[in-house]
């Protein structure tokens, strides 16, 4: 129903019921705002605060888009007030690069950008025209807003495909602001921004899967021979002005940027399980036991003995499989031994023929097996005249004199 309309004195009075009643906000047309050349018209917005911090304490990020060639650029940051400096800087380096002036800038109505007295100074004393959207009217800052969920959509994909705590979310942000830059779009004809604003095709041979596990080679100074040439980490993005990739050690979460890494692109540390280890231990029942030549063994193989090319034939590489496997013998040495002259007087409890001799030992404790010709003549006196028989019964120790002693004390 049309909203109605009274005749008054032959005036037209609107109804002032309806539009109160039913009035709607108006239809957004399409955009056909086109840009001729690259920085002609930049949008600019900012997101956050997220509630979780990243590692290094940021909570927002400054999203910067170009309407012509739909490239992006973000910028972590721990508190809005970084923003105008952020701007700043883009602005004296499109100057600087690109030998272009930014000519408009778009914004929604942020503190930050639209009512600080710096950043009217400086939009002011460079000439650059601020364009700013209605309140509560993002539709018409919809550039940088879808640029926006593109960001976070692909930001989602590489945290729970990599499984990274949330904390790496800026990491996240942006390695997909760098893998966007380098994708084909519709808006473009299937251009990337890379190509529309370099004038290049991008590469992606350098390219890898975000999160997964890499080895970096360590430093060769203060190094020493015995410790390890590489270290796990995970790799976290491309940092900006390097010829490099950004990991993070697995062992000391340290940060790290390095071009010398060996990638493993179908392995994600962090998505392994609690109980599950990124390289699980084997199993001791499953562990060979080492390979322990005897004497009967040959040290030297005998070059008229030929050997099969069959793995199971050569000992080192036999299966443990069964339990009836017999463990070869250690070699012993068929040496003979003498006991040094400053024993001669004792008593010892090894045999003769042992490498090594073991401690003095009390008669009664351990009767002595060996032969009394190999003691000095004194001490084959007195061990003929010694009893070692114990006695079985109250009788038997009453009748020898050594125990009735024994009992008297």
């Amino acid at each position: 129903m049309p909203n109605s309309v009274f005749t008054h004195n032959n005036h037209a009075v609107p109804c002032d019921v309806c539009p109160k009643a039913r009035q709607h906000r108006l239809p957004f047309p399409i955009s056909t705002t086109l840009s001729s050349h690259a920085f002609e018209l930049v949008h600019v917005d900012t997101w956050g605060p997220y509630y979780v911090k990243s590692h290094a304490g940021h909570r927002f990020f400054l999203t910067i888009v170009d309407d012509y060639t739909r490239a992006t650029w973000t910028h972590l940051m721990v508190t809005k007030d970084e923003a105008i400096g952020l701007l700043k800087a883009f602005v004296h380096m499109v100057h600087t690069q690109f030998s272009a002036p930014v000519k408009t800038l778009r914004t929604d109505n942020a503190l930050e950008l639209s009512a600080s007295h710096i950043a009217l100074d400086f939009f002011a004393s460079n000439g650059i025209l601020h364009q700013t959207s209605c309140v509560h009217t993002p539709q018409q800052n919809g550039v940088v807003e879808r640029k926006h969920q593109h960001l976070l959509e692909v930001s989602r994909a590489l945290l729970f495909q990599s499984s990274l705590p949330l904390r790496f979310w800026g990491e996240c942000v942006l390695t997909a602001t760098y893998l966007i830059n380098r994708l084909p779009s519709s808006v473009l004809h299937n251009k990337t921004p890379y190509e529309l604003l370099y004038g290049e095709k991008p590469a992606y041979d350098h390219l890898r899967t975000f999160g997964c596990l890499c080895y970096m080679s360590t430093c060769k100074q203060g190094r020493d021979k015995f410790q390890p040439r590489a270290v796990p980490c995970v790799f976290l993005g491309y940092p900006c002005g390097k010829k490099a990739y950004k990991v993070m050690t697995l062992d000391t979460h340290k940060f790290h940027v390095s071009r010398d890494l060996v990638f493993h692109e179908n392995i994600f540390p962090f998505s392994q399980k609690p109980t599950t280890s990124l390289f699980p231990k084997e199993d001791a029942a499953n562990i060979p036991e080492p390979f322990i030549p005897s004497a009967s063994d040959e040290v030297f193989p005998d070059p008229n003995h030929t050997h099969s090319s069959s793995p199971s034939s050569d000992p080192t590489f036999s299966s443990q499989s069964t339990d009836t496997t017999i463990s070869p013998q250690p070699r012993r040495s068929d040496r003979s031994h003498k006991p040094p002259q400053y024993l001669q007087d004792y008593l010892c409890t090894a045999p003769i023929e042992s490498s090594c001799f073991s401690t003095l030992t009390n008669f009664s404790l351990q009767p002595p097996s060996f032969s009394a010709f190999c003691l000095h003549t004194s001490s084959q006196h007195l061990l003929t005249n010694l009893d070692f028989t114990e006695p079985h019964s109250y009788e038997q120790a009453a009748s020898h004199p050594g125990w009735q002693s024994a009992m008297q004390a």
